[in-house]
């Protein structure tokens, strides 16, 4: 796990806390538009309303001078909410009554804003005329004017209470909403993708089959079930391909027989076990005499098709008792892990030769096989696999020195020998 390592889970919270926090707030610049508007639309409305209410009233006071019901009718006035003052101006422009309510402070900005918001509700007036025509004339006649002041910063100020409401109200929306898609997504993202993560840990690169991803129910039909199905694909493919490859590098391509590097392998391994449970094994070292001049005289096609079938000999005789490798040319070596003692090698040696002997009919050419036969017997000739198969090489010379179908049990002196 590098240094740097973010978990999905905390980069999907971040996102979803992101996108539920500019949403949130996308939202709340929407209510406050939607908010503004309507509270001005009340607003307009409710001061036509309150010019109307007072019209008759008010017009009464100016006519006759009444200060006292003018002071009445404005004191009623400023008790509306959100009025701030109220004045009565008469038509020459002199002051005749006026009224307001205790203001309160606030900060320069918060003026500027309000004024933005309801500069235009700010004041509304309404001329106030005389309460019946001229005779003659049905041309109204001005006596004064009604001005109606409201306080923009307490409105903005209730606005925005409401708004907090509003805003603390979507902000728990949005933490709930980035819980439950947090939580979601953990489960069935996140979570699959973790253990997919660690079964890959797991993939062993000689065996990458036993070890395939596991597919998650829910994801069977989707993206993250496509990617395992062909990751799952990869992995049989690569192992198929690597037991091809291994067949390659440790499979005679004739004969299908173990070659060299298996046949150390096979040898180690049987050592160790021998080794452990105190028991021998015997090790042939095979040469056919005279296929050189079956490969002369009828072609090497007909002499693969005669190593191939003394493979399949050599199989058959040794059966169980243990295994054949074909190290090249005519050369074969038997791993006999059940034959224990000379006599039993001798024994087997016998009838190998027997059934090797008999002849083999390619085609139309009747072949008689024959064989030369070292033998080296485990740990007295070896304790070292390439000790034993060149042990069981010299005994092998050996017996072909005495003549065809001979075989030998390797001595020290045979060492000694070759070593002249």
């Amino acid at each position: 796990m590098t240094a740097n390592f973010k978990s999905l889970t905390w980069k999907q919270t971040n996102l979803v806390v992101f996108t539920a926090l500019f949403f949130a707030v996308a939202i709340l610049i929407v209510e406050i538009a939607i908010q503004v508007i309507s509270t001005k639309n009340q607003l307009s409305d409710a001061q036509q309303e309150l010019l109307d209410s007072v019209e008759q009233t008010t017009t009464n006071a100016v006519w006759s001078l009444d200060d006292k019901l003018a002071s009445q009718t404005l004191e009623g006035i400023i008790k509306v909410d959100n009025v701030g003052s109220a004045v009565i101006e008469l038509d020459d422009g002199s002051l005749f009554v006026a009224t307001s309510n205790p203001t309160e402070k606030f900060s320069s900005a918060y003026v500027k804003l309000s004024q933005s918001l309801f500069g235009d509700l700010r004041e509304i007036s309404r001329p106030i005329y005389r309460p019946f025509y001229f005779e003659g004339n049905k041309q109204q006649q001005l006596i004064g004017t009604l001005t109606v002041f409201y306080d923009t910063q307490k409105l903005t100020n209730k606005l925005f209470s409401q708004l907090k409401l509003g805003l603390i109200a979507t902000l728990a929306r949005a933490l709930l909403l980035t819980l439950v898609l947090s939580v979601v997504f953990h489960r069935f993202l996140t979570q699959p993708i973790a253990r997919i993560s660690e079964a890959i840990d797991k993939i062993d690169p000689d065996s990458p089959d036993e070890n395939l991803l596991p597919m998650s129910p829910a994801h069977k039909d989707d993206e993250l079930g496509l990617v395992t199905s062909k990751f799952n694909q990869i992995l049989l493919q690569f192992s198929q391909t690597q037991n091809k490859l291994r067949k390659m590098a440790t499979r005679d391509p004739l004969t299908g027989l173990p070659n060299r590097t298996l046949l150390l392998e096979t040898l180690n391994v049987t050592i160790q076990r021998s080794r452990v449970h105190k028991r021998n094994f015997t090790l042939l070292f095979i040469d056919l005499d005279r296929f050189k001049n079956v490969n002369d005289s009828l072609g090497h096609a007909i002499g693969d098709q005669f190593l191939a079938r003394i493979a399949r000999i050599l199989e058959r005789v040794v059966g169980d008792r243990g295994s054949v490798a074909r190290l090249g040319g005519d050369e074969f070596v038997i791993l006999a892990d059940e034959i224990q003692t000379p006599d039993q090698a001798a024994d087997f040696v016998d009838k190998l030769l027997m059934q090797l002997n008999a002849p083999v009919q390619l085609n139309e050419h009747a072949i008689h096989p024959a064989a030369s036969i070292g033998i080296s017997i485990y740990p007295d000739d070896g304790d070292k696999a390439e000790d034993l198969i060149r042990h069981a090489d010299i005994a092998m010379y050996s017996a072909k020195a005495a003549g065809s179908n001979q075989w030998a049990f390797f001595k020290q002196q045979m060492t000694e020998r070759a070593a002249v």
